[in-house]
């Protein structure tokens, strides 16, 4: 039986995960380090909502209110890079 592309990725992260050597620098992550890469994550997937509902959107004054939540989104993800 054929398995979706999600248990799929899954099992390939985990394959990925279990295949690193032990002093491979991407096992030591500091807390702060996993944080800022899942923030910076939720950004990137909040910016392809937004812009997935500027292709639909016909309502003039959500369309300004999606552009206004792109343009702050991008910019938080700009300054996020930013840091060290």
């Amino acid at each position: 039986m054929a398995r979706g592309w999600e248990s799929k990725a899954v099992a390939d992260q985990m394959q990925d995960s279990q295949s690193r050597a032990p002093g491979d620098p991407r096992t030591k992550l500091t807390p702060e380090q996993v944080e800022t890469s899942r923030q910076r994550e939720v950004l990137i997937l909040a910016i392809t909502n937004v812009q997935r509902h500027l292709e639909s959107v016909s309502d003039p004054q959500y369309r300004a209110q999606l552009e206004r939540a792109l343009e702050s989104l991008e910019t938080r993800l700009a300054q996020q890079q930013q840091k060290p």
